[in-house]
């Protein structure tokens, strides 16, 4: 973002929300104060251009100023509001004002990333009533003072997400027992996470730390925030192992601990808390051992991904009868055995049924499959012993193709080859066939404007809806199911794109055929994502939650970029 020179500071418009409910007819004590260190604050803006604080005077009460305060019975409560207006001043002395309930400064400019920056937060120790203190999205450098830990027992959120903030977190930030959102993520924070501290907030229901520089391990004490929901510690430089303790965060939907440097075998303790039903991300760490039978009690989880670590024994066979479970990533580890058949056996038919259409390189102790694989047949555990050093290796190649959608180059789980010409199938291979094109427009009518009524079901990453689609070739319209992608959902462009990559031209007993795809912009001019799918007379959101499992084609073992075999050259590509 570009900053403006030293020499000038702009003031842009400033966006304030005003609700006031009633006037007091006194003008008590705390009140004053506060007046006076709005207007104290006014000062040390060195321009306002557009006159935007031109209604800050000392010839009305404060809470007429545009903005600055909430008015409540019987006594009045300050609010500074200045978020989203690319302010570049340094933020002033707020001075003493104990009737400041909300102090919020995101989305700015704010800060110059010097180590005074955040002084102004020293004051604050005498508001006895904050609640609410945000300064997210800004360029604010220096330290978190200690003195933190005495701000208002009252203070529920406290966030500093997207700053260049250093140092440690306090270590007595635990003082701040009815604290519910502490959110640091995305700063330059250093050190460890304070044990006694963090492990003392009872109400702490959201805990991002991700995206810094903490060292150390996950403190066992963590696991006394029985009330968190989300717990995100990923890229970080976290070492040691995984808590078992975390198994009393009963409430928790999201844990994700990727890109640190975890070890040792993932606990069973944590695999047993029911409410996970987002995400459960342990990828790029160093943890061993095998994954827990327990992952399969997971009864509600959407995502789970244990890629890139040094993970080996057999894949749980209950991991598969979780039809909640949309995304299954276990790429680059030792797992061996077959693919449990609950995860859906491998097809037979479709590209599966030509040899020539995928590969098996190296992978000798895969079973089943088409005879002309050479593959020995299933059987099952008590009467064979795989050997545990054995890495499966499967290389799938599924060539494929939507008409102005280049997808194929972004999947990050499925690894497509390029074979030679001498190599390609006859004519009239499934991946040969086209995609129509389809428009946003098109969608909206075929499912009622996305009506409620026309609504199959929701996952993680979309909705599904039923719609009538007249498909090329088609003399008349037919039924199909529509996937809508929650795009504002984190993660939603990339499910669109390996749903994409990994459905088209499979059949499989679990799948359905997709028919075509939508990416563009809808009316409004935001991103639209949608795939069309054939209608199931008789199928149930349960069914249609099976076909989005890909990620069921056995990509466990990352493979080199470029392989050669005798004369034929393998291509892939990985993420």
């Amino acid at each position: 973002m570009e900053m403006p020179s030293m020499g000038s500071c702009f003031l842009w418009p400033v966006i304030f929300q005003v609700i006031q409910l009633s006037l007091s007819s006194s003008l008590p004590i705390g009140n004053e104060t506060d007046r006076l260190s709005l207007l104290a604050f006014k000062d040390q803006i060195e321009a306002d251009p557009l006159g935007t604080l031109s209604s800050w005077n000392e010839s009305s009460h404060f809470c007429e100023w545009s903005g600055a305060c909430y008015v409540w019975t019987p006594a009045s409560e300050s609010v500074i509001e200045l978020s989203i207006n690319k302010f570049t001043v340094k933020v002033p002395d707020l001075g003493h004002m104990p009737k400041l309930r909300r102090l919020v400064f995101q989305t700015n400019d704010l800060g110059n990333n010097e180590d005074d920056d955040l002084g102004f937060l020293y004051p604050l120790a005498n508001s006895t009533n904050l609640e609410v203190m945000g300064i997210n999205d800004n360029n604010f450098g220096g330290a978190l003072p200690e003195k933190i830990s005495n701000f208002s027992i009252k203070l529920m959120h406290m966030t500093f997400r997207g700053n260049q903030i250093r140092g440690i977190i306090p270590t007595d930030t635990g003082n701040l027992v009815n604290l519910q959102t502490l959110a640091l993520e995305m700063n330059q924070f250093t050190g460890t996470i304070p044990a006694g501290s963090i492990g003392k907030l009872p109400i702490l229901r959201v805990l991002p730390l991700h995206s810094n520089k903490i060292s150390g391990s996950i403190p066992s004490s963590l696991g006394n925030s029985t009330s968190s929901i989300n717990l995100y510690l990923y890229a970080n430089n976290l070492h040691g192992s995984i808590p078992s303790s975390l198994e009393n965060c009963q409430n928790l939907l999201s844990l994700l601990l990727s890109r640190n440097n975890l070890s040792g075998p993932i606990p069973k303790e944590p695999m047993r808390i029911s409410s996970l039903s987002r995400y459960l991300d342990l990828s790029e760490n160093q943890l061993t051992g095998s994954l827990p039978m327990e992952v399969g009690k997971l009864v509600n989880l959407g995502y789970l991904t244990v890629s890139y670590n040094r993970l080996s024994g057999e894949i749980p066979r209950t991991l598969g009868s979780r039809v909640s479970l949309e995304y299954l990533y276990l790429a680059d580890n030792s797992f061996h055995g077959s693919i449990p058949e609950s995860l859906g056996e491998v097809p037979v038919q479709g590209v599966f049924a030509n040899a020539s259409g995928f590969s098996v390189l190296e992978n000798e102790e895969l079973c089943g499959g088409i005879p002309q694989l050479n593959l020995s047949r299933c059987t099952s555990k008590k009467s064979e012993k795989l050997k545990s050093s054995t890495k499966l290796k499967l290389i799938i190649a599924i060539p494929c193709g939507f008409v102005g959608i280049n997808i194929l180059l972004l999947s990050s789980v499925l690894f497509f080859f390029l074979r030679e010409k001498k190599s390609r199938p006859a004519s009239g291979s499934p991946w040969e066939s086209t995609f129509q094109r389809v428009a946003y427009e098109e969608l909206l009518q075929a499912t009622n404007g996305f009506s409620a009524a026309n609504l199959i079901g929701s996952g993680s990453f979309g909705s599904v809806y039923k719609g009538i689609l007249k498909t090329d070739g088609a003399a008349v319209a037919s039924t199909v199911a529509v996937k809508v992608f929650n795009l504002l959902r984190e993660g939603a462009s990339k499910s669109f794109m390996a749903e994409c990559a990994a459905l088209v031209n499979i059949r499989h007993r679990n799948l359905v055929k997709v028919l075509t795809a939508c990416s563009g912009i809808d009316f409004q001019g935001n991103d639209f994502k949608a795939l069309v799918y054939e209608f199931m007379v008789n199928g149930s959101i349960v069914y249609y939650r099976l076909f989005f499992k890909i990620y069921i084609f056995l990509t466990l073992k990352r493979q080199q970029l470029y392989r050669e075999r005798g004369n034929s050259e393998v291509a892939t590509w990985n993420k």
